[in-house]
């Protein structure tokens, strides 16, 4: 089987890979949606094996490119976002990814930035109950430092 995130970057296809458009669709089984965390196990790992630097530079330009994507509304980019930040931080606690640690250091502001923006454009209770478990379940894995929950009137 190839590898969809090697093919994603060959072809200039972050936006498609991380948002499991098409070929990188990745069934979540349970919940019949596009599966993240199936996305970093199956393919941005095992590409990583090969070569860690590589794949740091290609895992930053992934985040830009989310960030930057005018595809999507902006709930779905947030909830994108969210979900693959929260698995990067996940694997890094989790599995040791030591190599992997600091790597969304120099995009954190931009980060916090768009979630700033992010929670100004929601007013559903569901939507920013959402949007404070996500946060906290980022910074409970070691992520989003230098967000501070109460700035985003939650």
């Amino acid at each position: 089987m190839k590898n969809l995130f090697k093919n994603s970057i060959e072809n200039n296809e972050y936006v498609s890979f991380a948002f499991g458009e098409g070929q990188y669709f990745i069934q979540d089984r349970e919940y019949d949606e596009h599966w993240v965390l199936g996305s970093w196990v199956n393919h941005i790992l095992p590409y990583s094996e090969g070569s860690m630097n590589s794949c740091k530079s290609e895992l930053l330009v992934m985040f830009e490119e989310i960030l930057n994507t005018s595809n999507y509304k902006i709930e779905e980019v947030a909830e994108n976002l969210l979900y693959h930040i929260y698995v990067f931080h996940y694997l890094v606690k989790e599995r040791g990814l030591n190599e992997l640690n600091g790597l969304l250091d120099g995009l954190n502001d931009r980060i916090i930035t768009f979630i700033l923006n992010y929670r100004k454009e929601i007013n559903s209770f569901t939507k920013i109950m959402e949007l404070k478990n996500s946060i906290k379940m980022i910074k409970s894995k070691g992520g989003l430092s230098g967000l501070i929950i109460e700035d985003l009137n939650l």
